[in-house]
């Protein structure tokens, strides 16, 4: 496997969102999980090869299906 991927828990408006900016301009292919639709949607069109998934990662069952 020589693709980078990077996973990113609790995509928030600080920290989560400055993570996945980060790993994207370094070529990285970017998973995000977070509660937020809306935010992950303007994040999945901002950054290239960057994908949302809506699961609230405190639910066991959310997070396995997700």
């Amino acid at each position: 496997m020589t693709d980078k991927h990077c996973l990113i828990t609790g995509v928030g408006p600080g920290t989560g969102a400055e993570l996945a900016r980060r790993f994207a301009r370094d070529g990285y292919a970017v998973s995000m999980i977070a509660r937020n639709a809306e935010r992950l949607k303007a994040l999945e069109n901002e950054l290239e090869r960057a994908t949302g998934y809506i699961c609230d990662v405190s639910d066991a069952d959310q997070l396995h299906n997700t």
